[in-house]
């Protein structure tokens, strides 16, 4: 009893307390750092809209509204939306120009973030350019400060941010070429430098598009050519004259399928040695698959295999998301029949 009172535990309560001392430091811990967060949450200043139809935000003018949505303009404002979704325990799509999306009718059940940041600047051969600045716009600047190597990209809707994720490119080239470097954001807000090789681009992919990506673009720092002769501005406008008369005058998406990537097609060849004169930079465009297979001016609901090229499927008037899907799925069918070739989207689908 006096050992008690002076405070000394006896065997089995000293057991008891060391097993228990661990764990509620634990959760004294916890409890902290989640005091921390929710005091975070509350001093933020960002607006979370709710409801929002991502039709008006795409450029195939389809899907349903996302659950909430918010425009990030800087850094700061897109690492306190992240914080936001992960308080909330909802998932993130990140936007960018909208092009190359499908969004389900149904929307986004979880949180939009529109990257809006603008700012952008030439300096020698060097772009540096926020993610949501318009690819378009880069061209443009780009010739008129004497630069070469962006020609091609004129009339590609999207921002230099989606470009990079989904590599993309026309007439031969692709903006991996000019890419020298940049910043990205982890999911937890801690900005890094990425080089060209951490992008490991592919055909009309790159590192950040993966599924297990965790890397949001902030800025791209483009390398470009020098060059004072006007060869670049008339190349512009020669390809912006081209696409005039290939792209079909309805929204849509851009390209919906990638380009047939040619290896080891001996068997294909064979079949069909008329595909030889189709080969192009080691691929074969879809679009003459899909119009051999008899589908231009295939028709579902709203949506419609372009007439002036059938690798673009238009929002005609008032085409739904699963319109589009069934003509992607019938584009699909019928290729594989005719030709024994899969065919694979390059435009992603969000809420489905």
């Amino acid at each position: 009893m006096d050992s008690q009172r002076a405070g000394r535990c006896p065997g089995t309560a000293q057991k008891c307390f060391l097993i228990f001392r661990r764990p509620w430091r634990e959760i004294l811990l916890r409890a902290f750092l989640f005091y921390k967060l929710c005091s975070k949450i509350n001093q933020m200043k960002i607006e979370i809209k709710k409801n929002i139809a991502l039709a008006e935000y795409t450029t195939f003018r389809i899907g349903g509204p996302a659950r909430y949505f918010f425009e990030a303009e800087t850094a700061e404002d897109l690492k306190e939306a992240l914080l936001w979704a992960r308080e909330k325990g909802v998932p993130y799509f990140i936007l960018g120009g909208g092009s190359n999306l499908l969004v389900s009718d149904e929307g986004f059940d979880g949180l939009v973030i529109k990257v809006s940041s603008s700012r952008f600047q030439v300096s020698g051969n060097m772009i540096n350019a926020d993610a949501g600045v318009p690819l378009a716009r880069l061209v443009i600047e780009s010739v008129n400060n004497n630069l070469t190597g962006l020609e091609w990209a004129i009339g590609i809707p999207g921002t230099i941010g989606g470009a990079v994720c989904g590599n993309a490119g026309a007439y031969g080239h692709s903006i991996s070429e000019s890419v020298k470097g940049g910043k990205a954001m982890t999911q937890d807000g801690k900005i890094v430098d990425f080089d060209k090789n951490a992008c490991r681009f592919c055909y009309r992919g790159s590192a950040f598009k993966e599924k297990d990506n965790n890397l949001i673009i902030l800025e791209v720092q483009l390398q470009l050519a020098a060059e004072k002769n006007g060869k670049a501005k008339k190349r512009m406008k020669e390809i912006l004259a081209e696409r005039s008369t290939k792209i079909p005058p309805f929204a849509s998406s851009g390209s919906f399928f990638k380009n047939y990537l040619v290896k080891d097609s001996g068997p294909l060849l064979k079949r069909f040695p008329e595909l030889s004169q189709k080969i192009k930079g080691g691929k074969i465009a879809v679009a003459y698959f899909i119009e051999q297979a008899g589908l231009k001016g295939k028709t579902v609901g709203g949506a419609k295999i372009a007439e002036e090229h059938a690798n673009f499927i238009v929002n005609a008037g008032g085409a739904k998301a699963k319109d589009v899907l069934e003509l992607a799925k019938i584009c699909k069918e019928k290729v594989k029949e005719k030709f024994g070739v899969g065919l694979e989207e390059e435009t992603r689908y969000v809420g489905f």
